[in-house]
């Protein structure tokens, strides 16, 4: 059956042309919260990486901190006579452990090294290091302080036979600087001595201060 016009003037109108305005409307909100939207999970998301990167630029640095450290208190505890020369020194251990250092403290080792290698001529003593644990007590842009556990193990040369010694526990307060991008040594100490001045007084072992 078809169903006739509306007559003219019956009051009847199509929905659509009402509702046209509204629709269009609210397009544009949404497309305006999606933008804002959009605009700000960009902005997390680039906060997200920067933070991200700065954690990461700083455990890196914490862990040459820790590299260089380490290195130090091993081959500074680390000699014995298959490194002396006919000279009666011990140019690879010199080299070894001034490599490790800032310029100034390298020139304070440089000093005292002697004394470990006369002990090695006169008493044929051999040391080893061996670290135990480390960490990161203070870190900044450009300097540091490392402490390190661990233990020597020595032994003297009696006859054509060596004597081994009770190992010498350590625990060292390790100060680094950072130059050109690099972590240097520049100061150490016993744990136990850590609050007085350093390089004041006597070492508490062989192992301690500028003095091998």
């Amino acid at each position: 059956m078809v169903v006739p016009p509306a007559p003219a003037g019956s009051g009847l109108t199509t929905p659509a042309s009402d509702d046209r305005p509204t629709a269009s409307a609210f397009r544009w909100l949404l497309a305006g919260v999606l933008g804002v939207l959009l605009v700000v999970s960009a902005g997390v998301l680039v906060w997200l990486l920067v933070r991200g990167g700065d954690a990461d630029d700083t455990q890196a640095e914490r862990e040459q901190v820790m590299s260089t450290a380490q290195q130090f208190a091993l081959r500074i505890n680390t000699y014995g006579p298959d490194l002396l020369d006919n000279k009666e020194q011990m140019p690879d251990y010199r080299t070894g452990v001034s490599e490790l250092l800032t310029p100034k403290f390298a020139a304070d080792f440089d000093k005292n090294v002697s004394i470990a290698e006369q002990t090695v001529v006169q008493a044929g003593i051999a040391r080893k290091g061996e670290v135990f644990a480390i960490g990161v007590s203070d870190i900044d842009s450009d300097s540091a302080q490392a402490l390190v556990a661990g233990r020597i193990d020595q032994s003297l040369a009696k006859g054509d036979d060596r004597v081994d010694s009770d190992p010498v526990p350590f625990r060292y307060v390790v100060d680094l600087v950072r130059i050109d991008g690099e972590w240097l040594v520049d100061d150490w100490d016993t744990a136990s001595r850590a609050g007085q001045e350093p390089g004041s007084g006597q070492p508490a072992d062989p192992g301690t201060g500028a003095t091998p």
